[in-house]
């Protein structure tokens, strides 16, 4: 997303060293069965990740440019001016060879706090929005003094004069963390290590918004850069600038792991999973993936968002009461929830009957 270094890329050797280890492993990984010499640990699913009811849903909702706009000309310095992407097709992803996905026990995220700088109440927050997202168990570790990461280095940034933190300890504390549990150990797809301080990678690299091993399933992400207070944004009240750290940590860190679960930027419509260059483009980002993103992620995901009206009226709910985005959660109750399947009886059943907000038919206008 930020110009992430990924420790995970794979290459020969890395191949057959995975392949060798792989009945050590634990199976958080999806792992293509059709190539000579890999694993067959959960071997990914080979059809539509949409089931036959969802699918109108899906095709209406890309359609409707009131909740998934078209991406916007990129300007000067953001993200699609300097990078060429090229998008991720559906078969891209299902192909794709390295892919966290929940199975069996493996379906919690584990997510370590790093450090200070994140209130319990931000914490539990950024936990219940995640959490709401991906429609997984969410277990928060720590938060972990940074006394407590061994070989931990830090330098002085040249140019803000403060701390940072070399990531790569930090990411390989977090995994470590995990796996030393012999409970968590055996139920975590995912790890994700959350720190307010800001890192770097190398000496000569001035910063890095994050790390993550792919064919691990961890990463770490620092939030650092996108406080109110680094970036010179004057927030009316403490409380404000409390709320727009969690937002910003819930697109971050919901995108990232996006990343872990196979996801690449996108490009199709405005969305969580597009790349963004600087704190602007991360503010100008949405709280929710677009249909096109969503088709992808029900490969993996299918068995846990069987409901997917429940999955978007808990998001609309930690939207309206925990993030303090409530124009978010009006769009997913006038846009969203409308063309979704509800289970009679349900409570998205019920809302989309209460009809808090006019439907919008899905149209081309901005």
């Amino acid at each position: 997303m930020f110009r992430t270094h990924r420790s995970g890329e794979v290459n020969g050797a890395a191949r057959s060293r995975v392949a060798a280890s792989a009945a050590a492993a634990p199976p958080t990984l999806r792992r293509a069965s059709s190539h000579a010499g890999r694993s067959k640990l959960a071997p990914p699913v080979r059809h539509c990740g949409c089931s036959c009811d969802l699918a109108p849903s899906l095709s209406q909702l890309k359609d409707c440019a009131v909740a998934f706009p078209p991406m916007p000309k990129a300007r000067k310095g953001d993200w699609l001016s300097e990078h060429a992407e090229k998008g991720q097709s559906v078969a891209q992803f299902q192909n794709s060879i390295f892919k966290a996905a929940p199975h069996a026990t493996y379906n919690t995220i584990a997510m370590v706090i790093i450090g200070e700088g994140l209130s319990a109440e931000q914490t539990a927050a950024l936990r219940d929005y995640v959490q709401a997202f991906y429609q997984l168990d969410v277990c928060i570790v720590g938060p972990v003094p940074l006394a407590e990461i061994p070989d931990l280095r830090t330098r002085i940034n040249a140019d803000t004069q403060q701390r940072q933190l070399f990531a790569k300890p930090c990411m390989e504390f977090a995994a470590k963390r995990v796996s030393s549990d012999r409970d968590l150990s055996r139920r975590v797809v995912a790890t994700i290590g959350v720190t307010m301080e800001d890192i770097t990678n190398r000496d000569d690299w001035n910063f890095v918004y994050g790390l993550a091993a792919m064919t691990e399933g961890v990463g770490v992400f620092s939030l650092h850069r996108f406080a109110p207070s680094f970036n010179g944004e004057r927030c009316a009240t403490a409380a404000d600038e409390d709320r727009l750290v969690v937002e910003r940590a819930c697109k971050v860190v919901c995108h990232e792991l996006g990343h872990l679960f196979g996801l690449k930027h996108c490009i199709n419509r405005t969305c969580l999973m597009n790349g963004a260059n600087h704190v602007g483009e991360l503010q100008r980002q949405p709280l929710i993936e677009c249909p096109f993103c969503t088709e992808k992620l029900l490969m993996s995901f299918a068995p846990y968002w069987g409901n997917m009206a429940k999955r978007y009226l808990d998001m609309e709910r930690v939207l309206r009461t925990t993030v303090g985005r409530s124009d978010v959660a009006d769009v997913i109750v006038s846009a969203v929830l409308p063309v979704l399947p509800t289970p009679a009886g349900s409570e998205a059943s019920a809302v989309a009957a209460a009809d808090r907000l006019p439907p919008v038919a899905g149209s081309d206008e901005h």
